[in-house]
């Protein structure tokens, strides 16, 4: 465009040369063309000229239509000269604010500026549109969490009154279980609490497990919670960790009665110092410290038959078991 002027200029001078004047190249060639035209069939020298000289013509007239053409489309416009210009000098500012290299990377930079811009702009619609979409999963949170309080409030009665009978069938005869759920915040596991109270002897308000309820107390009461819900759970273990605490007699022979029917649907492992649990299981291991390394290690075998007499004749009667301990043991175990 800067060039334009002087283009069309060069280009007029050239058709004038070629085309626009009396004496101009192709006027001049075509005096010689008819020239030679009348000669040419007198040798064969001169017809190959005369083809060659009128090749040349029409190829110098073909090329000085097209510069015409050339010439007329070029327009001199000192306007879009001056706007172009302004454009470029704003190029090259963005591109060093903008510490890039290629326009491409500007282009590049622009659109993430566009978005962020119309991110910006649009903002208080995805506020409004955000908040509403969080009031409707509130809403359907509450309703499935009021859904599932519902079952619990009903569960939870029937588990007490089963809780309730457990606990006294295993020596806790005037045992009361209750089961509160009550309404808190929500959570990943609904809108309740849910809180076990019991009581141990008659006259007791129902209070929190850990503020009533003794060593024993407490081991039975989470007996029978485990026992019911392995009834109603696909657990494939139940591990007792020493459950038996402050349990004896006769109890223990009703919790090993209640921890085989529980090992009919589950593999059940307890870790217990009662012999009555020990001799009712179908499996018996002995836990103990090896120390004639330098460092104690901790070793599992399997008792089988005389073996495991003796270890819950030792159960029963100490490290030095009497015979009556000894026969304790076999009848535990049902060996005459």
């Amino acid at each position: 465009l800067e060039n334009a002027e002087d283009i069309k200029l060069k280009l007029s001078q050239i058709n004038a040369v070629l085309d626009d004047s009396e004496y101009s190249t192709i006027s001049q060639l075509g005096e010689v063309s008819t020239s030679l035209s009348s000669i040419q069939d007198f040798t064969d020298q001169l017809s190959g000229l005369f083809g060659r000289l009128e090749s040349l013509r029409l190829e110098l007239s073909d090329i000085q239509n097209e510069l015409a053409q050339c010439g007329e489309q070029i327009e001199h416009d000192p306007e879009t000269i001056a706007t172009l210009r302004d454009q470029l000098d704003a190029i090259n500012r963005l591109t060093k604010k903008h510490n890039v290299l290629t326009v491409d990377e500007l282009i590049a930079m622009r659109d993430d500026l566009d978005k962020e811009l119309q991110t910006t702009a649009n903002l208080d619609q995805e506020i409004a549109s955000a908040k509403k979409a969080m009031e409707e999963a509130e809403k359907r949170l509450m309703e499935s969490g009021e859904k599932l309080s519902e079952s619990r409030k009903l569960s939870a009665l029937e588990l007490s009154s089963e809780i309730e009978k457990l606990v006294k069938s295993i020596g806790i005869e005037n045992g009361q279980v209750d089961i509160l759920v009550r309404r808190d915040k929500p959570t990943l596991y609904g809108i309740d609490v849910v809180e076990i109270r019991f009581s141990a002897n008659k006259g007791i308000p129902l209070e929190e497990i850990s503020k009533v309820a003794s060593g024993g107390e407490f081991s039975r009461l989470i007996f029978a919670i485990k026992y019911l819900i392995a009834g109603k759970k696909a657990m494939p273990t139940v591990i007792f960790d020493e459950i038996d605490t402050g349990v004896s007699g006769e109890v223990a022979i009703q919790m090993a009665a209640m921890m085989k029917k529980m090992a009919q649907k589950h593999q059940l492992i307890a870790i217990s110092h009662l012999p009555q649990f020990a001799a009712s299981g179908d499996a018996h291991y002995f836990v103990f410290k090896d120390h004639a390394a330098e460092r104690s290690v901790s070793k599992i075998r399997r008792l089988e038959s005389d073996d495991r007499i003796a270890e819950i004749a030792k159960m029963i009667g100490g490290n030095q078991p009497t015979e009556s301990a000894y026969s304790n043991a076999r009848e535990l175990l049902g060996i005459s």
